[in-house]
């Protein structure tokens, strides 16, 4: 479903988790914006305590399941989703206890749903590492998630609190739904663009949007500010996953650290494509329908064409428009006097969305 990122900070993390984060730096821009640390600097102590609950929660006394929570504890590196949480959380007020156990929450959801993309994408490697169905078996890492899944929901009931427990059940909805969207369409490469960005909001932007809205909700936010909050990462998931899919196509596998070129393989619709199939004749369709289904490495066929429409540009474009509206989202939330510093943090990572490698 989503997007693999890399952890944040060194002193909570495992030596395996801080190699993925050195390659990832060495891999980006050279740019403070794009340096991680630097971007959760003002929540770094949180954070490290969020990546201990993490770490706890993916973890087991039986050998064999501590082998698989190892395997999948990598995964999602960046922690994008439970900095928004806590940097929400500081941008309206304090952070308190239960933000740790949200931004933990968000962040167990989003490895389950990597697990699960795995087997559906049937990839072989992510983050630099060999995926849980490629090292076990498709069985074991759909039991897997629905674990992890299963931790997510039993920590959010140790919230009581209904609100909260109704919009994270929501949003676990949304993730199945734009996932389910997506494989109903698969093959169809003209999608209607309506169509795809239904399909991205619910597999992406509604977690990154729940994750911004546990963070204001817990620091006691007007309700304007809770929904101007989630729509500033309603707008930065959907441009994230836009980024996401040209990466896929135009990304360097090594930097990127997951397998590529799936989403053409797999039939998968994205903007880009959506958009060439625009700018070309029936006939050309037709032809490039043929290269997708008989391709042994359609990406790569088609990246000339995509090039020549203009596509990789239009997608880029539509990813910045994202950005933009987020960006006056997050100007409309109430910000206390300790909060300047995560807001710029938000402003940043926004940025950084845009001009992410990997």
């Amino acid at each position: 479903m989503n997007a693999p990122e890399n952890a944040t900070d060194p002193a909570a993390l495992s030596e395996e988790s801080t190699s993925d984060t050195s390659v990832a730096a060495n891999s980006s821009e050279p740019n403070a914006k794009n340096n991680m640390s630097s971007l959760y600097a003002p929540i770094q102590d949180a954070l490290a305590e969020t990546e201990r609950q993490i770490q706890q929660e993916l973890t087991s006394a039986d050998d064999q399941l501590k082998k698989l929570f190892a395997q999948c504890r990598h995964l999602s590196g960046k922690r994008m989703r439970p900095a928004l949480t806590l940097l929400c959380a500081q941008l309206c007020g304090e952070i308190v206890p239960k933000h740790i156990a949200c931004a933990t929450i968000m962040e167990l959801v989003h490895t389950a749903s990597l697990v699960h993309d795995d087997v559906l994408d049937e990839a072989t490697i992510r983050r630099h590492e060999e995926t849980v169905n490629a090292r076990w078996d498709n069985e074991t890492a759909v039991l897997l998630g629905d674990l992890i899944v299963s931790k997510a929901m039993k920590l959010t009931a140790s919230l009581e609190n209904f609100d909260a427990f109704n919009l994270i059940a929501a949003t676990s909805e949304k993730l199945c739904l734009g996932e389910l969207r997506q494989e109903v369409n698969m093959g169809t490469i003209d999608l209607d663009e309506g169509v795809y960005y239904s399909i991205i909001e619910g597999k992406t932007a509604a977690l990154i949007e729940c994750s911004c809205r546990l963070g204001a909700m817990f620091a006691g936010a007007a309700p304007e500010t809770v929904d101007s909050l989630g729509r500033f990462g309603l707008h930065l998931g959907t441009a994230f996953q836009i980024v996401d899919d040209l990466l896929d196509v135009s990304g360097n596998e090594k930097v990127v650290g997951k397998t590529l070129g799936q989403d053409i393989k797999k039939k998968k619709s994205t903007l880009a494509v959506i958009y060439a199939m625009q700018c070309v004749s029936e006939q050309k369709r037709i032809e490039i329908a043929s290269t997708i289904n008989d391709s042994e490495n359609p990406a790569a066929e088609l990246m000339p064409w995509l090039k020549r429409t203009n596509a990789l540009e239009f997608a880029r474009k539509a990813a910045e428009k994202q950005i933009a509206l987020a960006l006056k989202e997050l100007e409309k939330a109430d910000c206390s006097e300790a909060g300047a510093d995560a807001q710029e943090s938000l402003k940043n990572l926004a940025q950084f969305v845009l001009t992410r490698k990997y």
